[in-house]
């Protein structure tokens, strides 16, 4: 974050492979909502102060939510309408709160929060704050790290490792141009107690991170990071990136950004984004809602600070497979999932299996708060593992509310359809599961999945899955 900006001044964007044109609907005095590519976004929690920033799910299911107005609020549903009806505030006066991670503790609950010392900027700090009766107010407070470096970026997202035994977190560089402080991804042990920067307790794990803002691990256990690379290089580049954290590793900054010229010794990134699209906060879809592949990512593009004419990357939210070959390489490949919806700074998968987003500053048609969106037919269909010429790969349909109907699955590209699959939807939830057979030409060929729901009697087509489409690796 930018101590002379109210927002993340970062960029870097991501190849636009799917345009999805956005519709706002208002009507009878309803709640606006947008739709674009099948799904439909509904305003979830208006920020009353200031703006939505970062936002997680914690322990429970619940949102975590983290504003401009100095707060970390706890935003739950509890009617089931699409609307947070249990708004807590957690904590106050905890500045630019960029980055929340949890770790329960017999009784106890433990929240980190990365934040700086001042409303306007200062030093970042990392601190746990103790909720010890389960009021959803904390308790006590500690410093884990303090004096973290100033500057340009501060430290931004937190997670604990699957095992527990530490907390990560990145720090941006302490300028545009240069590593100065920060620049890397880091981990200290959560018990940890007013560290002061440059302890040897605090581990430094990879460096050349311009702006590591986004922090997640995968459901395997390895962890992404996204990164706004350099500002002063023009509208043409350099791309913001999707990178593998690996231990003692260098990502480039401040002499490489994307991929690195051959034997560069610099890490080179899984993905590459839109070029200043402000690449932001991630999260790994483990829910059923958004149809899609296992385990895709979602991506925040909070767009270029600079107003230039000339970039386009950013103010998106961006869909992306994410799957890792037989050889143990990475694959990405990045799609629009909507496009000019605010700013949106970071992205979170509901209990409900929904997809919630932060919208730090307003738009005509957005309101700075947080977002919801789902499936605007209700209808999904997911992928249970990575398309492979010559494979069959299994299939969920969930279609609430057409139970006994009939459903169709087929596998289209520009020219041919083919695996079609039909089926009868069953259970309380409409669900189905098979399998349809990849076909053995398609390497490098995007497929469309096309999942429609027909009347049982005259077999009308009566719902669609927004379709997803997919690259055969």
């Amino acid at each position: 974050m930018d101590s002379r900006s109210r927002s993340c001044r970062e960029s870097r964007g991501v190849a636009v492979l799917l345009a999805a044109a956005t519709l706002l609907i208002v009507a009878g005095g309803a709640r606006a909502q947008h739709r674009s590519g099948g799904y439909a976004f509904r305003l979830f929690w208006a920020a009353p102060e200031g703006d939505a920033r970062s936002l997680v799910r914690g322990p429970r299911g619940r949102l975590w939510a983290g504003c401009g107005d100095g707060t970390v609020r706890v935003l739950e549903d509890r009617s089931g309408d699409g609307k947070a009806d249990y708004v807590q505030t957690f904590a106050s006066r905890v500045w630019s709160p960029h980055g929340i991670s949890f770790r329960i503790r017999g009784t106890a609950l433990d929240v980190f929060v990365a934040h700086t010392t001042t409303r306007y900027g200062g030093a970042s700090r990392i601190t746990r704050f103790v909720d010890t009766d389960k009021d959803d107010r904390f308790d006590e407070a500690y410093t884990v790290i303090s004096h973290m470096p100033p500057g340009a970026h501060q430290t931004n997202n937190l997670a604990i490792d699957p095992t527990g035994k530490w907390l990560w977190f990145s720090q941006g560089a302490t300028a545009d141009k240069s590593p100065g402080g920060g620049a890397l991804v880091g981990k200290v042990a959560p018990d940890a107690r007013d560290v002061p920067w440059g302890d040897p307790r605090i581990q430094i794990v990879a460096n050349g991170l311009r702006n590591a803002w986004g922090l997640a691990f995968h459901p395997n256990g390895a962890l992404f990071a996204t990164d706004n690379t350099r500002d002063d290089l023009g509208d043409a580049t350099p791309p913001d990136e999707l990178n593998l954290i690996r231990a003692g590793r260098h990502y480039g900054f401040p002499d490489v950004a994307g991929i690195p010229p051959k034997g560069h010794p610099s890490e080179p990134p899984v993905g590459l984004l839109g070029v200043h699209g402000s690449a932001n906060g991630l999260a790994f879809d483990d829910g059923h809602l958004m149809s899609g592949s296992r385990h895709q990512v979602f991506i925040a593009e909070w767009g270029s600070w600079t107003g230039s004419p000339g970039l386009t990357a950013g103010t998106r939210i961006v869909r992306a497979q994410l799957h890792r070959d037989a050889r143990g390489r990475w694959h990405f490949e990045a799609h629009d999932l909507i496009r000019n919806c605010g700013r949106p700074l970071d992205v979170a998968i509901g209990r409900d299996g929904a997809l919630y987003f932060t919208v730090q500053t307003s738009a005509p048609g957005w309101t700075e708060g947080v977002w919801r969106g789902a499936p605007a037919s209700g209808v999904t269909v997911r992928l249970e593992g990575q398309p492979r010429p010559g494979c069959k790969i299994e299939v969920a349909v969930r279609a609430p509310g057409h139970e006994g109907s009939r459903y169709r699955l087929s596998l289209r590209d520009e020219k041919t359809e083919s695996s079609v699959r039909t089926g009868t939807l069953a259970g309380a939830l409409g669900r189905a599961t098979g399998t349809i057979q990849i076909p053995g030409d398609s390497v490098g060929r995007r497929l469309r999945v096309v999942c429609q729901v027909l009347h049982p009697e005259t077999g009308a087509i009566v719902a669609t899955a927004p379709e997803l489409v997919v690259t055969v690796f």
